[in-house]
């Protein structure tokens, strides 16, 4: 269940930074069941929202989501997947052995 929604316009990379709180029954929800219960919340589709962080309050039962909503994905595909297709590139197998 979400708490509190706060949005932030940054228009310059055609976004949304939106902050939110949701308060969870068991363990801190993972990336997927937070995007489906944000989209459903903001009535926007899933393919358009990015979790950027979750944050999980100590000895309380609510985590504090940072997310970023975008205009279509496209938009997404141009920012965000770039840094994750870098982040992959760069890690090549260690094949040598130290003796």
């Amino acid at each position: 269940m979400i708490i509190n929604i706060k949005r932030n316009k940054e228009p310059i990379l055609w976004r949304e930074q939106i902050e939110a709180e949701i308060e969870s029954l068991g363990a801190t929800p993972n990336y997927g069941t937070i995007t489906a219960e944000l989209s459903r919340e903001l009535n926007v589709p899933i393919e358009n929202l990015r979790i950027k962080h979750a944050y999980p309050m100590y000895g309380k039962r609510i985590t504090r989501v940072i997310a970023n909503l975008y205009n279509d994905p496209e938009t997404l595909a141009l920012i965000e997947d770039k840094k994750k297709k870098a982040k992959k590139k760069s890690k090549e197998p260690k094949t040598a052995a130290k003796k």
